[in-house]
């Protein structure tokens, strides 16, 4: 299984997608930028309206909050299905994505090992992510100067995220 999983990623990771001029990113303040967009507030005016009750802290996705009004991807997430869609095992359940609102994600893999449910380190990762538009992210690994752009869907009202046909679920 944990083949399988570095697979799916190192599928992402080198899927591409076409450049395109109005491209979708995340500003600082988590909401979507569309690059070469010059409207921007030049007013000195640094209050951001906030209307979500949201304490400005970009790490912070522990406010009971499970989805996100500006990023469907921006929380954590537990894998739950395998690409045959059957449930996976209890220990397989404790690989998680995090994706904080700062753009930076974790990667924490678990696998059965001798019989005991382990922490699969050399697979873990850490990095930025980046909305592209049209369920498009790319993930860049720390270290790395470019990263995979692949389709992340999204099912269920937002409470699942499908990535390279594996099933994670909403913490």
């Amino acid at each position: 299984m944990k083949k399988v999983l570095l697979l799916s990623f190192v599928f992402l990771f080198f899927l591409a997608c076409s450049s395109n001029d109005s491209e979708m990113e995340l500003d600082e303040n988590g909401q979507e930028q569309v690059d070469g967009d010059n409207n921007t507030d030049d007013s000195g005016d640094d209050d951001d309206d906030d209307s979500d009750g949201d304490s400005g802290d970009d790490n912070d996705n522990s406010d009971g909050d499970t989805t996100s009004d500006k990023e469907p991807l921006i929380g954590t997430w537990t894998y739950y299905l395998a690409n045959d869609k059957t449930v996976v095992n209890d220990c397989l359940q404790k690989t998680t994505y995090v994706f904080n609102k700062d753009s930076s994600y974790t990667y924490t893999e678990y696998s059965i090992v001798n019989g005991e449910c382990q922490e699969s380190t050399q697979n873990n990762q850490r990095g930025e992510w980046t909305a592209k538009g049209n369920s498009m992210y790319e993930l860049r690994r720390h270290g790395y100067t470019s990263g995979a752009v692949g389709e992340i869907k999204f099912e269920n009202d937002n409470k699942n995220m499908i990535i390279a046909g594996y099933t994670y679920k909403r913490n």
